[in-house]
């Protein structure tokens, strides 16, 4: 198996959000390994003109013919999600993904991310107060909604926003609430956002296709058919619209004539869940869907069968976060004094900023823990190899600029050391948790529990279940237990150079965290965000480096590469724009080979 590793590199172009003026003609909770078949440096025509011809291949005989309708692919995924039409309700994310909907930011290729979508150009304050954004016109919403305003896109962005909408479960709620404040129109075509915080990242990450984006609905439609009516039915302006979107079970779009940006070569796109990851490889070798999420020990499998693979370019970290080290007392930013529930020294890992002692305890029981479990054998086994082991969060050994000083060696003997030194020779109860509707996180928790009770003699339970039943515990900062997570940051190929760290300081209240919290981590994140200098934020990248691996608050196991194999008996081609997630992105650049 060839992997292809797109190698994205921010240099000037994050120097370059800090000018007064860019401008560009365009025609925009953690998922993610390499391109698909093709020129891995082909892009899209995000100009709006219609895809270029591609020659239909020979049919395989050695391959399943596709069992759906010509003009129509089948794709089997581990779920549906629930896809409510607006933001505030947790929709948008995977609408944009999934090709219903789009974000203001897009990438056509590495390694500039947050090029122009449904933006057009954008004006930077001199003080980085705000920034203004000037929009596309005559960009459609399905159904005759009309056309896209600023009034719109402000909406949108201010439904999701925890800081402007306290209700907002959005799944950059905090992100968005990190950096912004409220959106203004301006005029049809010109929105204000303005910073509470600048981050020079902020059209790449909550507002990007290329990372986590937050997508546009109809401001027209909250008016005249209410947030009740918009659960149920979504219009956005992406290249397909929602004919049907059933949660837990399946979701229908279809092709947009005449889309703005660029009309689909196929008619119909169906998602449908199947939660047993050996179905979807079945279905997958008879023909009845199309492409399919499968698990990486079966990609090799496939690949000697003639199936093929596309890929955002992209690797997501798996990360050991030990929430309830909850160390920042007031908001790094608006001084207001934090709740912190999770922080509960009683817990071995977990340590009290107004305790010296209790902080060194807590910080050699996480260093023992991280040396307790052997990542090379998590990833041949879990994943057959597929992927690379990582020391800790955010800081990938893939990059060029990593340094080894930053290993976490396999040593059980030093941690059982460790462990006497922190006083507990005589081991503890460790609880960690097994997300149930992610199979490799779960399985990780359960293999890491396994080592931990093997190898360092602990008392180790698993709690597994759904992560929707453990997210709240993250967002409002009361859990205590060891959980796995990408915590935002942790994807390949992030730029080095990038601010990190967000969703581990109290930046991120209000939304989504990783219930960690340091005052070093919100310190460098705000310096980092607020320098323009490349070699002067490497630097501070560095610093935040030697900071996680000094306290090993996020241990690594292993990163894991996003593909998505399809049959090329139904796809002659699927080149995705990169992007830091997937495994699903830019269903409109599906060739069909039929």
């Amino acid at each position: 198996m060839r992997m292809y590793r797109l190698d994205f590199r921010l240099t000037a172009s994050l120097v370059a959000a800090l000018v007064l003026t860019v401008a560009v003609a365009c025609g925009g909770d953690d998922p993610t390994p390499t391109t698909g078949p093709g020129d891995p440096t082909s892009t899209p025509d995000n100009g709006g003109s219609e895809p270029t011809a591609t020659a239909t291949p020979e049919q395989s005989d050695d391959l399943p013919a596709p069992g759906s309708p010509v003009g129509t692919v089948a794709i089997s995924v581990a779920r549906v999600a629930a896809h409510p039409g607006i933001n505030s309700a947790n929709g948008g994310e995977g609408s944009v993904w999934w090709g219903a909907g789009e974000s203001l930011f897009t990438t056509s290729e590495g390694p500039v991310f947050g090029e122009p979508w449904l933006a057009q150009e954008w004006e930077i304050a001199e003080d980085l107060s705000k920034v203004t954004i000037q929009l596309q016109e005559g960009v459609q919403f399905h159904g005759d909604w009309g056309e896209m305003t600023a009034e719109d896109v402000a909406w949108s962005i201010n439904d999701a926003n925890a800081a402007i909408n306290l209700d907002s479960i959005h799944a950059q709620a905090g992100d968005l609430a990190a950096v912004f404040g409220e959106w203004v129109a301006v005029d049809e075509y010109t929105v204000d956002a303005p910073f509470t915080t600048f981050d020079p990242r902020w059209q790449t990450t909550a507002l990007s296709d290329g990372f986590q984006p937050t997508g546009i609905f109809s401001k027209r439609v909250f008016d005249e058919q209410g947030r009740d009516w918009m659960l149920e039915n979504t219009i956005m302006t992406g290249p397909f619209s929602v004919q049907e979107w059933t949660d837990g079970g399946r979701a229908v779009l279809n092709a947009v004539d005449d889309h703005w940006r660029q009309t689909p070569q196929i008619d119909t796109i169906i998602y449908d869940q199947i939660p047993d990851a050996a179905i979807r490889l079945a279905r997958m070798r008879t023909g009845e869907t199309d492409a399919a999420a499968i698990e990486l020990k079966d990609i090799p499998g496939l690949l000697e069968e003639g199936f093929l693979l596309s890929g955002t370019g992209s690797g997501s970290e798996l990360n050991i976060a030990f929430s309830g080290n909850l160390w920042e007392t007031h908001h790094a930013v608006t001084g207001e004094e934090l709740a912190r529930p999770g922080l509960n020294p009683e817990r071995p890992w977990i340590g009290d900023p107004a305790d010296e002692e209790s902080m060194e305890r807590a910080r050699k029981v996480r260093w023992a823990l991280a040396m307790g479990y052997d990542r090379e054998e998590l990833n041949e086994v879990l994943i057959a190899g597929q992927g690379w082991p990582h020391s800790i969060g955010y800081f990938n050994p893939e990059m060029p600029e990593y340094q080894d000083k930053w290993d976490v060696p396999y040593d059980p003997d030093a941690a059982l050391e460790m462990l006497a030194e922190a006083g507990y020779e005589d081991g503890f109860e460790v609880e960690i948790f097994g997300q149930t509707d992610t199979l490799i996180r779960l399985e990780t928790a359960e293999a890491v529990a396994g080592f931990w009770s093997r190898d360092l003699d602990l008392d180790v339970s698993v709690n597994a279940f759904e992560y929707r039943v453990f997210r709240p515990s993250i967002v409002d900062r009361s859990a205590e237990i060891p959980f796995m997570n990408s915590c935002d940051d942790g994807r390949y190929p992030r730029p080095w150079d990038w601010p990190v760290g967000l969703i581990i300081s109290s930046l991120s209240r209000g939304g989504f965290s990783c219930a960690l919290e340091a005052p070093t981590i919100a310190e460098n994140f705000l310096a980092s965000a607020s320098e323009p200098d490349l070699q002067e934020r490497i630097r501070i990248t560095n610093e935040t480096a030697d900071y996680l691996h000094h306290q090993m608050l996020l241990p690594g196991t292993f990163t894991i590469p996003v593909i998505l194999p399809y049959n090329p008996n139904a796809i002659a081609e699927w080149d995705m724009r990169p992007s830091l997630g997937g495994p699903i992105s830019s269903p409109e650049m599906i060739v069909p080979a039929r």
